[in-house]
C-alpha cells in the first residue's frame, strides 16, 4: 500500500485536497503546523510538522511512511500571508513568510524528491496562489514568495 501526505492539511486548499484523495481511495498523512480539532475525513494520520525547519521535515515524513505506508504521492499547500504594506513590513514579519512560503516549499519537496527518487517515482503538487501572477500591493512579501 502506498500513500499520500498533504503538507497544509490541516485547513483550507490543503485540507480539502487531504479529504478528495481520501475519498479517492488513497492512504493520506496531513501535516501542518497545528493540529486541526478535527482531522480531515479520511486521513489517517495528522502530524505536526514546521515546514521552516528541514530536519522536522524528514522525521514527519518517516512518521507519515511508518503510518500509511511508502509515500508516492505529496502536495504542498502549506502557506501564510501577512496583510501589510510594503513600507510598513518589518524584517521579522517579511523573513516568516519567505521562510514558510518558498524555503518550507523547498523543504518538502527536496526531501519527497529524495524519496521518490530511491523507489523509482512519485507525484507532487504545489498548490500556490492567484497573487503570485497578480500580485497585490499588501501582500509584498507574499507575492515575493509566490514569483521566486
Amino acid at each position: 500500500m502506498s500513500g499520500t501526505v498533504v503538507v497544509g492539511g490541516g485547513s483550507g486548499i490543503g485540507r480539502a485536497c487531504a479529504e478528495l484523495l481520501a475519498e479517492r481511495g488513497r492512504q493520506v498523512a496531513v501535516l501542518d503546523r497545528r493540529a486541526p480539532e478535527t482531522a480531515p475525513a479520511g486521513a489517517e494520520a495528522v502530524i505536526e510538522v514546521d515546514v521552516r525547519d528541514p530536519d522536522a521535515v524528514e522525521q514527519a515524513l518517516g512518521e507519515a511512511e511508518e503510518r500509511i505506508g511508502p509515500l508516492t504521492g505529496a502536495v504542498h499547500a502549506a502557506g501564510t500571508a501577512r496583510v501589510t504594506p510594503l513600507l510598513e513590513i518589518e524584517p521579522k514579519e517579511w523573513k516568516l513568510v519567505i521562510d514558510v512560503n518558498l524555503t518550507g516549499a523547498w523543504n518538502v519537496l527536496s526531501a519527497v524528491a529524495r524519496q521518490f527518487s530511491a523507489r523509482g517515482g512519485g507525484a507532487f503538487v504545489a498548490v500556490s496562489s492567484i497573487d503570485g501572477a497578480r500580485p497585490v500591493g499588501i501582500f509584498s512579501n507574499f507575492n515575493s514568495a509566490l514569483c521566486s
